[in-house]
């Protein structure tokens, strides 16, 4: 198992937060996700899957100014699926 850690703050038009991997694992999971923002914001989360080619958005927040979202659910993601962030506003922060 990998393990990292990865901050940074969200593009408005969508920040990969991980890409599953290979050759070292047979899967990625992502096990902690914080976000944070000192004005009011949207946050969505969205898991793209290689296999099906499609999107699904796991949720689609409103948040208030200064609310900190804490996301402790394990998502696995397969080689190549991607879990993808979007805030409304700049200086959303992961």
């Amino acid at each position: 198992m990998v393990e990292f850690v990865k901050q940074g703050s969200l593009s408005l038009t969508g920040t990969i937060l991980h890409t599953g991997v290979k050759p070292f694992v047979l899967l990625s999971k992502i096990v902690t996700i914080r976000f944070n923002n000192a004005a009011s914001y949207n946050i969505k989360l969205e898991k793209y899957s290689v296999k099906t080619n499609n999107s699904i958005i796991l949720y689609d927040l409103t948040l208030a100014a200064g609310d900190v979202l804490t996301d402790n659910l394990t998502y696995a993601l397969e080689e190549g699926d991607k879990l993808i962030a979007y805030s409304n506003i700049i200086e959303t922060n992961y």
